[in-house]
C-alpha cells in the first residue's frame, strides 16, 4: 500500500460534521445541475487531506431512497490509490465492501484529476432501498 497517514481526529471530525449537517435532496439536485454555489468538496467541514496526496470529502446526503454516506477520494495523481480508498471505507464506517457500494468516477474541473465516489445507505441495507425503489437500482 502507498504510504499514508490517517489522522483519526480528522476522520472523527468529518464523521461528526456529516452526521449533523446532512445535505438535503434539493441541495444534491442543485449540485448535480451545477447550481450549488458552495460544494461539499470546498467546505472544510467535510474535507480533509491524507498525506502524501489524497483529498477526502465525506458527507451524509439525502437520496430518493433515504440518507446515504458518500465518500469522495481524489489525489494529485490521476487516480487515488485503491488500497487507501479501501482503508478509508473502513475508517468512515462503511458497512459494505467496495464492490457492494455504488461507485463512480468524476473528473475534477478541467484537470486530469479523477475522484472516486463511493455511496451506501447509512444502515448498509441495499435490499430495503431496492424494495422501496423497485424502478431504480440501489438508490
Amino acid at each position: 500500500m502507498p504510504f499514508a497517514v490517517f489522522d483519526e481526529s480528522e476522520i472523527e471530525r468529518l464523521l461528526f460534521n456529516a452526521q449533523y449537517n446532512i445535505i438535503s435532496l434539493e441541495q444534491v439536485k442543485s449540485l448535480i445541475k451545477g447550481e450549488l454555489t458552495e460544494i461539499p468538496g470546498d467546505n472544510e467541514n467535510f474535507l480533509m487531506f491524507v498525506p502524501p496526496n489524497h483529498k477526502v470529502v465525506y458527507t451524509h446526503e439525502e437520496q430518493p431512497s433515504g440518507v446515504c454516506r458518500h465518500l469522495s477520494v481524489s489525489s494529485d495523481d490521476e487516480y487515488p490509490a485503491l488500497p487507501i480508498v479501501e482503508v478509508l471505507l473502513e475508517k468512515f464506517k462503511f458497512i459494505n465492501a467496495l464492490k457492494d457500494c455504488i461507485v463512480w468516477r468524476e473528473r475534477i474541473g478541467d484537470s486530469d484529476i479523477i475522484a472516486i465516489n463511493i455511496m451506501e445507505p447509512l444502515d448498509g441495507n441495499w435490499a430495503k432501498h431496492k424494495k422501496e425503489n423497485s424502478n431504480e437500482t440501489k438508490l
